[in-house]
């Protein structure tokens, strides 16, 4: 099974999508060196993989969507997998072309499937490399069990026994809490998800916080969930705008705390019947005195639920189908998986992160399965070597390498369960020749942003190499446009392109980043970070054109026609000169020089292009510049 899991190990309130493409020519020359060879080996990413409704009956089509992403490759088919089994007797595989409805995005139908079967799938992508050869790639499987709905046989049962007392199915077991967001200044609310296929009324419904069940968030009336429906009941006393057919469940006074242990509750009649529960706690049957302690899972500031759990998600979807998984909870306290989920790779980290030929490499996994099954093994494939990784402490899995030679090479750890199914995630890693120096990430600069032509130019101000993992662009505090779990490495003196809304600039002539679906506009409001997370989160640059002078302006003045500093829509904005932060002759006055270009100077220095203006009011940067090297 080839399978690549491409999960951001931050908790971050983004979205992260690369297209990264065959380079071309045709950008002028650079002042820096070449950089090695592009990596042209294919992979493709499965992100999303679920089916819906959530708990499939025996009457219902389950709906298995998935987002696609080929690397280094064209992609032709997508394909929906599946098998059945009941009792001891497995059904032939059945293929079926999934329907292309977005960018990347592909849904199949799994037809209605006989009640107590097990249904496994799982998606094939096909196309063609760079080299003109074809290839199939498979994910990993997502799994259901049908139960028997209660219409599914409707002459069997009408005539009990005279005296006998009806029994009759408690629907609202089928209501799931679907998504929460604690984040202040994008709206606090609690999202409420119908798995069911029939309309349910939520009458006597409630949602408690931190088992508090005298004072419920909320109580509803009658208020119809329609099947497959979702509803959003928001917090803090902000009411939402809701997309058209998503419930409004109201609003409460309450708010919803990120900063310590959370627990949210579903059920009804004083907390006497729970539905459904999410918690942050690392106790997820903790008692109620637990919940002014520091056992806080996570800080991030929204969380959805997929196919096998809670994770923090990459993109807020009040009222609609969740999008985009990041970092899986590891403490849950979920409506129980008949089928234990294949075990879940977080993420890796290397020590240390810059690595030369000659020195030991420590990889560490972090690896987590759920109640129904143990890890019996994890291994690391990398160079010539296959590494058993022994546990540590908590999650960890550790294993030690050393390279004899430089060059780019890829580590892929796979953890299997004692039901030998497999989850896996790999990283690249960069190996330097013996006694490399490394310059700090802080002499990474931000260097150019075109509006226009839609790119984030970097400069690397330093004469070392820089290893660029774990920094990440995020714009107007809120979207996450390149996040680099890879050990990138850009040279001394050398530049590195971003390219944004689809664009492709790719190129031998600078280090090439990929391109994001999102966009930038020189329009409006544009603020432009450029963050880093090793050692720690600090922020090392920004570019800002925004009017406010506070240097982190909230997100509702973006769209403030009046906020915008200079309209840069068909100019260059860039430093000048390269990466200069400050100017020495001026210390005082000019503590962070952005002008304005008549000309781009995409991948090479910016001391050709006409300067037409400076920018008036400027974002302080944070991190200092790491002297000459």
């Amino acid at each position: 099974m080839k399978t690549l899991l491409n999960k951001s190990w931050m908790m971050l309130v983004a979205i992260v999508t690369m297209s990264i493409v065959a380079c071309t020519s045709g950008t002028e020359p650079t002042d820096g060196p070449n950089t090695p060879p592009v990596n042209n080996e294919l992979t493709v990413k499965f992100v999303n993989l679920m089916h819906d409704p959530f708990e499939v009956t025996s009457t219902d089509n389950a709906n298995v969507s998935v987002k696609v992403t080929v690397v280094n490759g064209s992609l032709a088919e997508v394909v929906l997998n599946y098998t059945t089994t009941k009792g001891l007797i497995q059904a032939d595989p059945v293929a079926i072309t999934m329907d292309k409805i977005g960018v990347g995005y592909y849904e199949g139908t799994i037809p209605a499937t006989e009640g107590e079967s097990i249904v496994k799938y799982w998606i094939t992508a096909k196309g063609t490399k760079l080299d003109g050869s074809e290839f199939e790639w498979d994910s990993d499987f997502g799994n259901y069990i049908v139960t028997k709905d209660e219409n599914d046989n409707p002459d069997e049962g009408d005539e009990g026994d005279e005296g006998d007392t009806p029994v009759v199915e408690d629907k609202c077991k089928k209501l799931r809490l679907n998504e929460i967001s604690t984040g202040a200044s994008l709206g606090e609310y609690i999202e409420i998800y119908n798995a069911s296929s029939e309309d349910i009324n939520m009458n006597g419904i409630a949602l408690y916080k931190n088992l508090d069940y005298e004072e419920p968030l909320v109580v509803l009336a009658d208020v119809v969930l329609p099947a497959g429906g979702y509803g959003v009941l928001s917090a803090k006393g902000t009411p939402m705008t809701l997309p058209e057919g998503c419930v409004n469940l109201g609003v409460t006074e309450r708010g919803l705390a990120s900063s310590r242990a959370l627990c949210i509750e579903l059920g009804r009649d004083a907390g006497a019947t729970i539905y459904d529960t999410y918690t942050n706690t690392i106790n997820p049957c903790t008692d109620a005195t637990d919940w002014n302690t520091d056992a806080v899972e996570m800080e991030a500031k929204f969380f959805c639920r997929f196919d096998n759990g809670w994770f923090s998600s990459g993109i807020l979807t009040p009222g609609e189908k969740n999008l985009d998984p990041v970092t899986k909870l590891k403490h849950q306290k979920n409506a129980a998986l008949a089928v234990a989920d294949a075990p879940y790779v977080a993420k890796m980290s290397f020590d240390p992160t810059s690595i030369t030929t000659g020195k030991q490499l420590t990889i560490t996994a972090y690896v987590y399965t759920d109640v129904y099954s143990n890890i019996a093994k994890v291994e690391c494939k990398v160079g010539n070597a296959t590494l058993t990784l022994s546990k540590g402490e908590g999650y960890a899995y550790t294993g030690t390498y050393t390279f004899s030679n430089e060059g780019d090479y890829t580590a892929v750890v796979t953890a299997t369960n004692n039901d030998n199914r497999k989850g896996s995630l790999s990283q690249k890693v960069s190996v330097l020749p013996a006694g490399t120096e490394f310059a700090s990430q802080a002499a990474v600069r931000l260097n150019e942003v075109n509006t226009d032509r839609k790119y984030i130019e970097f400069y690397n101000t330093s004469a070392k190499p820089v290893n660029l993992v774990g920094m990440y662009v995020e714009k107007n505090n809120e979207d996450i446009l390149l996040f680099i779990t890879d050990n990138i490495i850009i040279e001394g003196n050398q530049y590195a392109v971003l390219a944004c809304g689809g664009k492709d600039y790719s190129s031998n002539d600078y280090l090439y980043l990929g391109s994001t679906e999102n966009g930038i506009s020189g329009k409006k409001s544009l603020c432009i970070e450029w963050m880093a997370t090793v050692p720690e989160k600090v922020r090392i640059d920004a570019f800002c054109n925004t009017s406010d002078t506070d240097p982190r302006p909230k997100v509702t003045v973006w769209d403030d026609p009046a906020s915008v500093e200079a309209v840069i829509s068909d100019l260059t904005a860039g430093r000048y000169p390269d990466g200069q932060v400050v100017n020495p002759q001026y210390p005082d006055k000019l503590p962070n020089e952005w002008v304005t270009f008549t000309s781009a100077t995409l991948g090479y220095s910016n001391k050709s292009a006409q300067r037409k203006g400076r920018l008036r009011n400027q974002m302080t940067t944070i991190a200092p510049v790491p002297a000459d090297e």
